[in-house]
């Protein structure tokens, strides 16, 4: 490259006209940014007053099923209550009429004891008249074993059926002894007083033995059915006990889904009465971010329009110290021809004044360039720590953007950078050589060191420059 600087300017232009192009969406990205963000935000906040909603019905049909549940329980208890009054009314009914058959029996038993008294003295006053072997054995087996006295072989008493059936096979015993003893005489002797009494009282008996039978059959049944009723009894009321903790625990249970609904509904409104503040606190941050990014960029502008003169001027200062070096060095080469051409013709010779004040020029053409050598390369870091400075700034944009309801609780950068950023970064900071002038004091700056002139002609042959180190210094250029 020359010392125009003609390529500095077509890079510094292709970099404005990038970073004018990305300026303008900036805006347009931070505000869909944050509208995405705020409409996410209220989608979600949406999608979970569904849900809540969804629950709540949910909430409310198992509720209604347990409230019917509950209802169709209560009518069946009330059913079972009924039916339980009814049969209890049954039992009462029962017991009352099995109350009466204590003294029915005691009647019966009573009645019994009389044919039996009947009998005796009928016996006892025929063994008068006739032969006394059926009264005698009446008797007998009545005072040797009375009814209530009676028992079996085992040793247990006899019951009240069991005895009459042996007095039944006793009777019937004795009426065949009976019979066969009256047989034997006459057939006038068969129809006596005897005979005409014992049928009378030997029906009697076989009725009221009938009867007592079936009085105990009917008593043994009532007997079954209220033991049998006193069972279904005890059911129904263990099913009534059953129904009623079914009862409680899902009572119980309808008011915890009672009160978790009164609490997630709560927990709705708050978060939904927490919506607007939330939303004028992003506006408000927003609007903060929107005017920092508007004075970052005007400062930028700044910095660039006078990073941009500064670079003129020093390419203007460039321009013309290069046409002063060109001088100096077709100078110094007409001066060392004509030096050589007047050493060969040994006619004349140049003074050492003009060679001391061509060394000094030479020196101070050496300090300037070494100077804006030095200016160039500060100017340098400076482009190169504001690039990164400005590459930090928009990475904390960025960050502030994407993540701004953490600002305040992480430190520290969230997340990869940005891609679209470093390729810009790294096209700005290829394509931008930007040198900015160096201050004044650096420029009036004079060097302390510089070569005292030579009067000698030795000193002055000694010290003859050649344009070597001027064409390295125009390469270097």
């Amino acid at each position: 490259p020359g010392g125009d600087g003609t390529f500095l300017t077509d890079a510094q232009d292709t970099s404005a006209t990038v970073q004018t192009a990305v300026q303008i969406p900036n805006m347009s990205l931070v505000r869909s940014a944050d509208a995405e963000e705020l409409s996410e935000r209220r989608m979600e906040l949406v999608r979970n007053a569904h849900m809540r909603a969804e629950h709540q019905a949910q909430a409310r049909m198992t509720m209604l099923d347990l409230a019917n549940a509950l209802d169709k329980a209560s009518l069946r208890r009330r059913e079972l209550e009924a039916r339980i009054l009814e049969e209890q009314g049954v039992a009462v009914g029962l017991r009352e009429e099995l109350a009466t058959w204590p003294p029915k029996v005691e009647h019966v038993k009573n009645k019994w004891e009389d044919l039996r008294l009947k009998v005796v003295d009928w016996g006892i006053k025929a063994s008068a008249r006739e032969g006394a072997a059926f009264p005698l054995l009446l008797t007998l087996a009545l005072e040797w074993r009375p009814i209530g006295e009676r028992r079996s072989v085992t040793g247990k008493p006899l019951s009240d059926e069991e005895s009459m059936k042996v007095d039944r096979l006793l009777l019937k015993e004795m009426l065949k002894s009976w019979y066969a003893q009256v047989s034997e005489k006459g057939p006038a002797r068969r129809v006596s007083i005897h005979e005409v009494a014992e049928n009378p009282l030997t029906s009697e008996l076989d009725a009221m033995a009938r009867l007592l039978e079936a009085e105990r059959e009917k008593n043994k049944a009532l007997q079954g059915q209220i033991d049998a009723k006193d069972a279904e009894v005890k059911s129904i009321l263990r099913r009534i006990l059953q129904l009623e903790d079914e009862k409680v625990a899902l009572l119980k249970q309808a008011e915890k889904a009672r009160e978790v609904l009164i609490v997630e509904k709560q927990v709705l409104r708050d978060e939904l009465d927490k919506v607007p503040d939330l939303l004028r606190q992003k506006e408000q941050e927003t609007d903060l971010i929107r005017k920092a990014l508007a004075d970052l960029q005007e400062e930028i502008l700044r910095v660039k329009a006078q990073a941009e003169a500064d670079r003129l001027a020093l390419i203007e200062r460039i321009q013309l110290l290069a046409g002063e070096l060109e001088n100096a060095l077709t100078s110094a080469k007409h001066m060392k021809e004509t030096a050589v051409k007047a050493k060969r013709e040994q006619t004349g010779c140049i003074s050492p004044e003009k060679f001391a004040q061509l060394i000094i020029e030479l020196e101070e053409l050496r300090d300037q360039m070494n100077l804006i050598g030095t200016e160039k390369d500060n100017e340098k870091e400076l482009i190169h720590s504001l690039k990164q400075q400005l590459s930090r700034n928009r990475r904390k944009w960025e960050l502030e953007r994407q993540f701004l309801p953490l600002l305040h609780q992480v430190k520290g950068p969230v997340g990869p950078p940005s891609r679209g950023v470093a390729k810009k970064e790294a096209l700005w900071a290829t394509q931008s050589a930007v040198v900015t002038q160096a201050p004044p004091e650096i420029l009036g700056q004079v060097p302390s060191d510089r070569m005292k002139p030579c009067r000698s002609s030795g000193d002055v042959r000694k010290i003859q420059a050649s344009t070597n180190g001027f064409r390295a210094a125009r390469n270097l250029m």
